[in-house]
């Protein structure tokens, strides 16, 4: 099992940097542009706003989440399509991806473009759309707007199925994503094969998400 685990991390890592991007219309996942999941029970509101503010990038530092994770070094560049097909939503948009590993072969990655974003909500639909149909992903646990502690700013998380090709084998995946003015990105991270869409902790995962969104986005 830890075997193949190993190999879908890598996979993921290379196939998730690498493919070319897909078009796709510009509506919403729920069919209306620009506007985000409503909250759903659960949802956990944040206190202590610690985000930054200005003109942000994304970059990739060394380590994310306080050190848990470390970026593979072997892993896949941005793929420029991204960039290209989100121009109508992003201007001057610039393409970033990086690959996070954890002890246990848990592979985190951070997929997005910044550059200047005049409808954030739009933008972050328009990425879901695109990476869903850039990697064969369907929808498996609906859209939440969830908050996490520490921020007054919000993630909207679902789950999601991947199929990957290589290894014939679709894989069940936490997906977060973000947009302000500067940046739209997605962070997910893989599970094992057999993991049931239900036992994902999406709460747990956005608080994760919040920390990465905060150590990636720099002036």
């Amino acid at each position: 099992m830890r075997h193949t685990a190993r190999l879908l991390a890598v996979a993921m890592a290379v196939l998730t940097g690498a493919t070319a991007c897909g078009g796709g219309t510009d509506a919403g996942p729920q069919g209306t542009p620009g506007k985000e999941p409503g909250k759903q029970p659960g949802t956990q509101r944040g206190t202590q706003p610690v985000e930054q503010s200005g003109p942000l990038r994304l970059t990739t530092p060394d380590t994310l989440a306080g050190g848990r994770y470390t970026r593979e070094t072997d892993a896949a560049g941005p793929d420029p399509t991204l960039a290209e097909v989100m121009a109508a939503q992003v201007e001057d948009a610039r393409p970033a991806f990086g690959a996070y590993r954890r002890e246990g072969d848990v592979l985190l990655t951070v997929t997005g473009v910044h550059g200047t974003v005049p409808a954030p909500a739009r933008a972050r639909a328009r990425l879901d759309e695109v990476l869903d149909e850039r990697d064969g992903a369907r929808t498996l646990i609906a859209p939440r707007t969830i908050v996490p502690p520490g921020t007054d700013q919000p993630v909207v998380c679902r789950v999601v199925e991947r199929h990957h090709q290589s290894l014939e084998v679709d894989l069940v995946a936490p997906s977060c994503t973000w947009a302000d003015a500067w940046t739209v990105a997605e962070v997910s991270r893989t599970l094992p094969p057999d993991t049931a869409p239900t036992d994902v902790d999406l709460d747990a995962f956005a608080a994760e998400t919040a920390a990465v969104r905060r150590e990636v986005r720099r002036p």
